[in-house]
């Protein structure tokens, strides 16, 4: 095994590692400045954690929040941060699916009733708690057995294990107390989430169904600072965000669900894949 890598950058220069190097080893070997804003790597075209060990001969581009690719992987950890909280309110909160999506992200929940706007506000004010604490993202590939020790008390994570396939690669992210079964990927950790906003609940059947059990789906916002000519930062003014209809992105969550084949009668989501789901 040799005993050092070699990576394409952006402009084609190339960088040369020790072999085991991760994204955010390349990020440093770039500049101090770099790594700090990193929030993620493209490799080979595929965006990945920076804590993954990065393979030769790859070309690679380190992610920051002036990328919008970044900017989907800052919403998928917003909605992990989201389920972070909600478990540490709801302990017997069943999981189900939270991608990012246009404006934001959502996450569904089953509490065995709906959320209340009190609900709401105390999973807000918990999540920013979840991003004080920082907690780093922490990404595990285990075997299907182990998959389903960790997750025997979540019903829906045991279906979903159940149908990936034999040669899946399993993983799993830990940040703090919480535990997900995800494919990522994921920002460094939780403080670097920092403008986010819960919207609203609304009842999702599992897995667009309408056979199977109505969840609560709590939808949130995420927004980067936008800069102005003055040099300073603030929130986009997007005075309908809060009253909108968050929009899902095709890509993501076909990709999320395809994941987990299962029956899916509800139309939009056909619509969203361009095909039909056996």
């Amino acid at each position: 095994m040799a005993d050092s890598i070699r990576v394409t950058l952006p402009d084609g220069s190339q960088k040369t590692l020790p072999a085991g190097a991760t994204g955010m080893d390349v990020a440093k070997a770039i500049g101090p400045g770099l790594a700090k804003a990193a929030l993620a790597i493209r490799v080979n075209g595929d965006v990945r954690d920076l804590g993954r060990p990065v393979p030769d001969g790859a070309t690679i581009s380190i992610l920051t929040d002036k990328d919008p690719q970044a900017l989907d992987v800052l919403r998928h950890s917003s909605a992990h941060a989201l389920a972070t909280a909600v478990r540490q309110l709801f302990p017997q909160a069943q999981i189900g699916f939270g991608p990012p999506i246009e404006d934001g992200f959502y996450y569904d929940f089953d509490i065995g009733r709906p959320f209340t706007p009190e609900d709401i506000e105390a999973i807000e004010k918990k999540m920013a708690e979840v991003l004080k604490a920082d907690y780093p993202f922490v990404r595990e590939e285990v075997s299907r057995a182990e998959a389903k020790k960790r997750f025997k008390d979540d019903p829906l994570k045991l279906e979903r294990i159940d149908d990936l396939k034999e040669d899946e690669i399993i993983s799993v992210y830990t940040d703090g107390p919480f535990v997900d079964l995800c494919r990522g990927p994921h920002v460094p950790s939780t403080g670097r989430i920092k403008h986010f906003k819960l919207l609203n609940a609304a009842g999702a059947y599992w897995r667009g169904d309408e056979r199977r059990q109505m969840l609560q789906r709590i939808y949130g916002t995420f927004w980067s600072l936008l800069p102005h000519q003055d040099g300073s930062k603030s929130l986009p003014r997007h005075n309908s965000l809060y009253s909108r209809q968050p929009t899902i992105r095709p890509h993501l969550v076909c990709e999320a669900e395809s994941a987990f084949p299962a029956v899916w009668r509800d139309q939009q989501h056909r619509q969203l894949c361009g095909r039909q789901q056996l």
